[in-house]
């Protein structure tokens, strides 16, 4: 009786033989130049209104560093952290999610819910909605914004809510 409930719910998932299995890689530009790290992903889509995400995140770009007097005035006259105590630097970040595309893998707007770990960091949920088109052979871009809504670890330091824009190549 298990198994067939297990069926019964998995079963639109599942897809049909005639579907085209369809992976992506992409490359988040925005990242990059905020935050100084290099965020790739990897989708496959094993059915037309679902894929699976792999990503990663690794520091690329060191900020640099402040002098005294700068950090003197970001801790006593500033709500911004100093460059040196931001923990996001120091640690890469994996996850893995799935996405969803009423439209279909790549094309259109998607929702995704990924689960993240960053070595010393404890693990995110985040939620995200975002937006993706195809421009030419494969090649696209894609936008969006993301929400971490739930955080084992708990500090504050983290940054809890982001835009994303980058490319990507569907094969």
């Amino acid at each position: 009786m298990m198994l067939l409930c297990l069926h019964i719910c998995c079963h639109p998932l599942s897809g049909r033989k005639d579907e085209r299995k369809e992976v992506s890689a992409s490359l988040d530009l925005l990242h990059l130049l905020d935050e100084g790290r290099l965020s790739m992903s990897i989708r496959y889509s094993f059915h037309e209104s679902w894929s699976m995400e792999g990503r990663t995140s690794l520091p690329v770009l060191q900020k640099h560093e402040a002098d005294p007097d700068e950090k003197e005035h970001d801790s006593g006259l500033s709500w911004k952290q100093s460059p040196t105590t931001d923990p996001v630097m120091e640690y890469p970040e994996y996850g893995i999610g799935m996405t969803y595309w009423p439209k279909e893998h790549m094309n259109g707007p998607y929702l995704t819910l990924r689960c993240t770990c960053g070595i010393g960091m404890g693990a995110d949920m985040v939620s995200g909605a975002g937006y993706a088109i195809t421009i030419r052979n494969g090649l696209g871009i894609e936008t969006g914004f993301e929400i971490h809504v739930l955080s084992i670890a708990g500090n504050g330091t983290r940054r809890k809510r982001h835009m994303n824009f980058g490319i990507f190549y569907r094969f």
